[in-house]
């Protein structure tokens, strides 16, 4: 038992000094693959380029990207490059010098690119087809729709001459070329259709005879008499309705013929009597207090049955003391100086005339 016990307390060896040994050999090994690895990427970043000696650019085109104007450009920024492209038109066919720097860890390498402006791009032509009688002539421009290019010179043509007078009935292809100032050029093809002409009809030799013609002139049948003025009624017509009225009375039974609303009819007789009152009101225009009446007249036919037009009544009435109110003037007959009618050309006929107007 003595030994068993001896044996069962007897001290192990630790480990602990391998692991931590075996620890840092793996971080040392970690390291170095790291390094490893970051020089493989730094080798193979580092910037490659190569600068093209010429570039061609279209006339009116997009002005080039940066690496447009490399062969190789690997591993680059643009704070590496600097491009002067003062020189370059892209709007005019020529040669320009394109001035390229490249600096790298502040190395520079400059370069000088020919870039050449042309014009390489067809003209864009669109047609259409023409249909024309026979006997009919045809012009270029009746075929063309549109016709454009990026020089703006775009000029169109037949592209044969035995295209410019084609007579025969039928559908004929014709090509319309188009060609820009530097001498691109577009083809297309239209339709043209000659329509056979349709033979006149024969003209029936006999002989039509025209209806008669009654000479005996139209009178309009006027359902309210006569257009001819009542008998009794002694002043003349300053303004007629028989035009507005197809040439015939209106009903007199139907309506208040002194304020008959009528807008033509309204017009009428204010562009007559409008110009009369204004001038009333300058020939009088030395007295202070006065006041004019206007009454339109309905004037009947002769029947009694319809009204033909209005006579215009003007009266003037004048306080020459300004002593009496605008209300007082017209209830005494003392104070009317002027009293007249006006005829259709605005000329008055007085029956009374105190001023001697004209």
């Amino acid at each position: 038992m003595g030994k068993y016990f001896k044996k069962k307390l007897k001290k192990k060896k630790s480990k602990k000094p391998f692991i931590i040994a075996g620890i840092a050999a793996g971080v040392i090994i970690f390291i170095i693959l790291i390094v490893i690895i970051i020089s493989a990427i730094k080798k193979g970043m580092v910037p490659k380029y190569e600068v093209k000696t010429d570039i061609a650019i279209e006339l009116n085109g997009k002005k080039p990207a940066l690496e447009d104007l490399f062969v190789t450009y690997k591993h680059m920024n643009e704070k590496m490059v600097k491009v002067d492209w003062s020189e370059l038109d892209i709007s005019t066919i020529g040669i320009y010098n394109i001035p390229v720097t490249v600096t790298i860890n502040d190395e520079k390498d400059e370069r000088v690119i020919i870039a050449t402006v042309a014009d390489t791009t067809a003209p864009e032509l669109k047609v259409n087809s023409v249909t024309i009688v026979e006997g009919s002539t045809y012009n270029l421009s009746d075929f063309i729709v549109s016709c454009t290019d990026n020089s703006t010179i775009c000029t169109p043509s037949f592209n044969d001459a035995s295209y410019e007078n084609i007579t025969e009935v039928g559908t004929h292809t014709i090509q319309i070329k188009a060609v820009d100032g530097s001498d691109n050029s577009t083809i297309k093809d239209a339709k043209l259709v000659i329509s056979a002409k349709e033979e006149p009809k024969p003209v029936d030799p006999t002989p039509v005879n025209p209806t008669p013609v009654d000479p005996t002139p139209v009178t309009p049948t006027c359902a309210f008499g006569s257009t001819e003025k009542a008998t009794n009624f002694t002043y003349p017509i300053t303004y007629s309705i028989l035009p507005v009225n197809n040439n015939c009375p209106m009903d007199a039974t139907k309506h208040d013929l002194n304020t008959y609303h009528n807008s033509t009819i309204e017009e009428g007789l204010a562009a007559i009597y409008n110009p009369d009152l204004q001038k009333l009101w300058q020939e009088t225009n030395r007295y202070i207090l006065k006041d004019a009446s206007l009454e339109p007249v309905a004037v009947r036919n002769k029947e009694g049955t319809g009204f033909i037009g209005y006579s215009i009544h003007i009266r003037l009435y004048v306080d020459e003391t300004n002593q009496v109110s605008k209300e007082e003037l017209k209830k005494d007959n003392k104070y009317l100086k002027e009293d007249y009618y006006l005829n259709s050309n605005g000329v008055r006929l007085y029956i009374k005339n105190a001023y001697n107007l004209k």
